[in-house]
């Protein structure tokens, strides 16, 4: 038996051994996720994660679970503006509940990432997390719910997801290897905004043609936490993800790593603008829907799931594009796009321009925030991963929340447009600085 240059078994077919059949596989030994069963299954390049069965498992139940969880942020968001009698404050103050989890609960998580089986903490957060949404359903279809009930339930699902959400990052490392980290996440962002659209849609039918309105979608949100259960507990993990019991991680590792480490650095600030001021106006669709265009509930389940088919467009492009992509480039030329996207939705002269301004944002921010991710992932080394990944984690959680609690505040004075007007002005000289002072940013591969 003979060995190309790549390291592959292959046989000579003709005397003299100068010519080879064609190797068999084109990734290096080293390259290949050490923690993935044989699999021949073949796919199109664009779902090259997909070859791993036990990231297939994992991928079909979370993309079932996100539908329920999409269904349910509406379904509060859409609760608390009716229930408060339409006040923009109130709707800040739900999207700001979860700065708090987020700052005190993702640094820890990412330590204990690295010391614990990262399947078994996945396991204990979606159990909680569908215990928390079964309970609220259950008050929402009571007909007792307050306001406060809804904030006390954000608190809560916002500490369990601040825990889930890095852990996730590392599981999905885990399984499919260093080669298609790009690829599996721009395949997470489809799955997310595809549940994003159907769970939009899904929505406006139980608020348009049921009896059961914001309720009905919290149930079907706590079923939902099932798949992912399932399908965590069929996976077969090949080799346990543990560190040694008496290694102790210091969980401020992670950010003097990141704080060192300049294309980690620009790529969380990135992400941080993008969630503050970007996503931000995910926070005020109800009021573009209410207020500004006199749509109601349909119009707002519309600006939503335009909002996902961008996004699921982009994700579909960067998974096609992830062999080959350069995401500091990416990075760079998307970032620049989001100031105008923004500053063209606040001030659409119609509800349809609107509609398409939003895809074409979610389009550009998904890209945006699914590169920032697989480059932090694939820059970090391993034995860190988990606590650089609480940061990124961090750096949505406790912005995105922010960003929507600071722009209610905003636009209960001076209203939605003019509110996401000075977002766009902030995030245009975020992005700029941030490329200025990180060169090395630009180019990363």
């Amino acid at each position: 038996m003979w060995r190309d240059p790549l390291g592959n078994r292959t046989q000579p077919t003709l005397p003299g051994f100068r010519h080879f059949r064609k190797p068999r596989y084109t990734v290096r030994q080293s390259e290949r996720n050490p923690h993935a069963a044989p699999n021949k299954m073949r796919l199109p390049p664009t779902f090259e994660a997909l070859r791993e069965r036990n990231y297939r498992l994992f991928y079909a139940g979370l993309a079932l679970s996100l539908i329920g969880t999409w269904m349910e942020r509406a379904a509060l968001s859409w609760l608390i503006y009716r229930i408060t009698g339409d006040s923009e404050m109130w709707l800040g103050l739900a999207a700001g509940v979860p700065i708090v989890p987020a700052l005190l609960l993702s640094i820890p998580a990412g330590a204990l990432l690295d010391r614990v089986r990262v399947r078994t903490v996945l396991l204990c957060t979606q159990s909680l997390m569908c215990a928390g949404a079964a309970g609220i359903a259950a008050l929402v279809l009571s007909g007792g719910v307050q306001p406060w009930h809804i904030l006390v339930y954000i608190a809560y699902a916002s500490s369990v997801f601040a825990v889930d959400a890095p852990a996730r990052h590392a599981f999905v490392v885990r399984l499919v290897g260093p080669t298609r980290i790009t690829n599996a996440f721009a395949l997470n962002a489809v799955a997310f905004q595809v549940a994003q659209v159907v769970g939009s849609a899904v929505f406006g039918v139980l608020m348009a043609q049921t009896d059961l309105g914001e309720g009905g979608c919290l149930v079907i949100n706590a079923i939902s936490f099932l798949c992912v259960l399932t399908s965590l507990l069929i996976i077969r993990e090949t080799v346990p993800a543990t560190r040694a019991a008496r290694e102790r991680p210091n969980p401020l590792d992670g950010l003097r790593h990141a704080l060192r480490t300049p294309v980690i650095r620009g790529a969380l600030l990135v992400s941080v603008s993008t969630a503050m001021f970007g996503f931000q106006i995910g926070q005020l669709l109800p009021v573009y829907a209410k207020k500004v265009w006199l749509e109601g509930a349909d119009g707002f389940a519309w600006l939503r799931g335009a909002m996902g088919v961008g996004a699921f467009v982009g994700g579909v492009t960067l998974a096609t594009r992830s062999s080959t992509i350069q995401r500091g480039a990416l990075i760079r030329r998307y970032g620049f796009f989001v100031p105008p996207l923004l500053l063209a939705f606040a001030h659409a002269p119609s509800f349809d321009v609107g509609l398409a301004v939003i895809a074409a944002l979610g389009f550009t921010m998904i890209q945006l925030h699914s590169s920032c991710a697989s480059l932090i992932q694939t820059t970090v080394p391993d034995a860190l991963r988990g606590r650089v990944s609480s940061l990124f984690t961090l750096s949505v959680l406790a912005s995105f929340p922010t960003g929507g609690f600071v722009g209610g505040q905003i636009a209960e004075f001076i209203g939605a447009p003019w509110t996401t007007t000075i977002a766009a002005c902030v995030v245009a000289l975020a992005y700029t600085a941030i490329h200025l002072t990180h060169p090395t940013l630009r180019r990363a591969a």
